[in-house]
């Protein structure tokens, strides 16, 4: 299996989602793929859209007192609360990022999906999670978050073609982007503006 390292998906959280997503394929153009009914256990739903090859979710409290929830209330309802990358090695660089002394806040392991989820706080920004499914070599191949491969139904680039990468802001961009270097081990890219980290 070749070795692989991408920014496959970021989720943002929001209150509304069914004005969400309305927004969504009205402004961008894409369509709605999947509705994961597994994230109910963790007091959420959400919607995923692909953009491309690569997916936007959002996820939405339909509880008291969720994580998603208490991020959203932090930053006033503005902000990304999850950036996923695939990888080939996905266990391997949450070994590196538990000893820089990044914690791991959570783990999934079913057949055929594996992810480590690092610890926000940890990650001084949005949270951070390299994952794999089966099949992923191929960008047009299964992706467990999409519900298997049927998402590929619902690409749609007349608008929007594509997800290129995503900008961190930061009081301390120099900082911020040394740190997601590091975790991510890539080499730190130009700075964007006066107060942004960049990562594709």
């Amino acid at each position: 299996m070749a070795d692989y390292f991408r920014l496959r998906q970021i989720c943002l959280v929001a209150n509304d989602l069914p004005r969400v997503i309305g927004d969504m394929e009205a402004i961008f153009g894409v369509k709605l793929a999947y509705q994961d009914p597994h994230v109910r256990q963790y007091g959420l739903e959400n919607a995923l859209f692909p953009f491309g090859l690569a997916f936007v979710e959002v996820v939405s409290p339909v509880e008291a007192n969720t994580a998603a929830g208490r991020f959203l209330e932090r930053s006033n309802g503005v902000g990304g609360y999850m950036a996923i990358f695939n990888s080939s090695d996905a266990e391997r660089r949450g070994r590196h990022a538990n000893a820089m002394g990044v914690r791991t806040a959570h783990t999934i392991d079913h057949p055929g999906f594996r992810a480590v989820q690092l610890h926000p706080r940890d990650c001084r920004a949005a949270m951070i999670e390299f994952d794999r499914s089966d099949g992923e070599e191929d960008l047009r191949g299964p992706y467990h978050p999409a519900g298997g491969s049927g998402w590929t139904k619902a690409i749609s680039t007349e608008v929007t073609r594509r997800l290129i990468e995503i900008v961190i802001e930061s009081p301390n961009p120099a900082d911020i982007g040394q740190h997601w270097s590091r975790i991510l081990e890539k080499p730190l890219g130009p700075m964007v503006g006066a107060a942004a980290s960049r990562s594709t």
